[in-house]
């Protein structure tokens, strides 16, 4: 892959100013990741590549004591392909991310240049851990929200204006005709001390007890009249 893809020349450009490289050992080839690797396209096998080296010298005492992630010959503005170093002992971890390899032993130490095997294969996030864009959201997908009932046709709308107040029903009043009072009826009985029969006033004639009659008959009608109005004033 260096030579097919022209990175050997990559790298012997900077070893002017320090080159760290880190070559994985023919074991870290495993069925796995050459399915990886065989689905790169030219521009991922380039980057990968470039990966595996650290455009300084960085023996292994300076590895032990990194802190801060280093960058390496990928490493381009946005691209970060950045790499942590940690170390355990005398064992120094290189961690991608997504993966974690160990120096296994330094097979060239000659400044400016170090060269290394490393355990595994270095898998950048910014090849291997792209995360898929999601899916469209189905046109179909029923809506998690219920449609509203259809609102019933004797059920009372929200809207006051919709439900007018029920008007009582004013059942009309009855028509009280106010009662006619009949006049009473006249005296039928003469009073008890009339004169006796023989008496001095029995000569005088029917004529003189007539006049004091129709006096009552007529103010009886009188107030038989008032009555009668003062009833159909209050109907009125």
């Amino acid at each position: 892959m260096i030579t097919a893809t022209g990175v050997l020349q990559t790298y012997q450009d900077a070893v002017a100013s320090g080159l760290t490289l880190l070559a994985p050992t023919d074991g870290a080839f495993s069925g796995t990741v050459m399915l990886k690797l065989k689905k790169l396209s030219s521009a991922q096998e380039v980057s990968l590549l470039e990966y595996h080296a650290v455009p300084a010298y960085n023996p292994v005492g300076t590895l032990k004591t990194t802190i801060a992630p280093i960058s390496t010959l990928a490493t381009n503005g946005a691209s970060k392909y950045a790499l942590s170093v940690s170390s355990a002992g005398d064992t120094v971890i290189l961690n991608t991310g997504l993966s974690k390899s160990t120096i296994s032993s330094t097979i060239l130490d000659d400044q400016p240049v170090v060269l290394y095997t490393i355990s595994g294969v270095l898998l950048p996030m910014e090849i291997f851990g792209a995360v898929p864009a999601p899916a469209p959201a189905s046109l179909s997908a029923p809506s998690s929200t219920p449609a509203p009932a259809p609102a019933s046709l004797f059920a009372p709308s929200s809207n006051p204006a919709l439900n007018p107040t029920p008007q009582t029903a004013i059942s009309p009043s009855p028509s009280v005709s106010a009662p006619l009072l009949s006049p009473p009826a006249p005296p039928t009985a003469f009073p008890a001390e009339g004169p006796a029969v023989g008496g001095p006033t029995a000569g005088k004639s029917s004529a003189s007890f007539a006049a004091p009659l129709n006096s009552n008959v007529g103010f009886v009608t009188l107030a038989f009249l008032a009555r009668a109005y003062c009833a159909l004033m209050f109907r009125l």
